[in-house]
C-alpha cells in the first residue's frame, strides 16, 4: 500500500486510529507510554501516506482517480461511492474496534434568536423520520431509537447498525482529551505529518 494509503489530516481522527491499533479503548487515560505507541504508529502509516485528506469530497476524487486503495475514512465515503456503483468495501468488523463521535447541540446564554426556534430546530432534526434519512444517505446512526427501531433491518444490517451492544462493545468513542493531552497530540501530528 506504499503511496496508496489517506488518512484525515484532522488529530482526533489519527490518534483515534493509532489508538485502535495499541488496543486503546478509552483515549482519554492515555499514558505517555501509549502516547508514545500510537505517535509511532502513525509515524508508520506517514510512510505509505499519498496526502492527508481534509473532507469526504477528497476522499470520493482520490477513489473514483484511483489514488488510493486503502482510507481510514468516514461512513459517508462508503455509502456515496457504493451509491455511484463503484467496487468498494468498507470494514467495520476489525479485531481493533472502531472510532466514532457523538454531536450535541448547545444554546449560548445570550444567543440571539427566539427559544421556541431553537426547541423547533432540535424536534425536526431527532424527528424519527430523521433516522432513515441519515442511515441510508450518510451511513451515520442517529440518536431516535425509534426512529432507528422502525428502519428495515436489511439497511441496518448493511449499514452496521443491526446489533448495537456489538456495534458499541468494540468502539472508541472521540471523547475530548485533556488539554495538555490535545496540545501534545496536535504538535506530534504536526511533525509527522511533516515527515519528522
Amino acid at each position: 500500500f506504499k503511496g496508496r494509503v489517506t488518512i484525515g489530516d484532522n488529530v482526533d481522527d489519527a490518534y483515534a486510529l493509532a489508538s485502535l491499533v495499541i488496543s486503546l479503548k478509552d483515549w482519554t487515560k492515555m499514558t505517555d507510554e501509549q502516547f508514545s505507541e500510537a505517535s509511532a504508529f502513525l509515524r508508520d502509516v506517514h510512510k505509505n501516506v499519498r496526502f492527508y485528506w481534509t473532507d469526504d469530497t477528497d476522499l470520493n476524487q482520490a477513489f473514483t482517480g484511483n489514488e488510493v486503495d486503502l482510507v481510514w475514512g468516514w461512513n459517508e465515503t462508503y455509502v456515496t461511492l457504493k451509491g455511484q456503483g463503484m467496487p468498494i468495501a468498507m470494514n467495520r468488523d476489525t479485531k481493533e474496534g472502531i472510532s466514532t463521535w457523538v454531536c450535541g447541540y448547545v444554546l449560548l446564554k445570550d444567543a440571539p434568536g427566539k427559544l421556541d426556534q431553537a426547541y423547533d430546530f432540535l424536534s425536526a432534526v431527532n424527528a424519527p423520520g430523521v433516522s432513515e434519512y441519515m442511515v441510508k444517505t450518510f451511513g451515520y446512526g442517529h440518536g431516535n431509537s425509534a426512529g432507528m427501531a422502525a428502519m428495515d433491518q436489511k439497511l441496518l444490517t448493511e449499514r452496521g447498525f443491526d446489533n448495537l451492544d456489538k456495534f458499541l462493545d468494540k468502539t472508541l468513542f472521540q471523547q475530548p482529551v485533556a488539554p495538555d493531552l490535545k496540545q501534545r497530540m496536535v504538535a506530534e501530528f504536526e511533525k509527522i505529518k511533516a515527515g519528522y
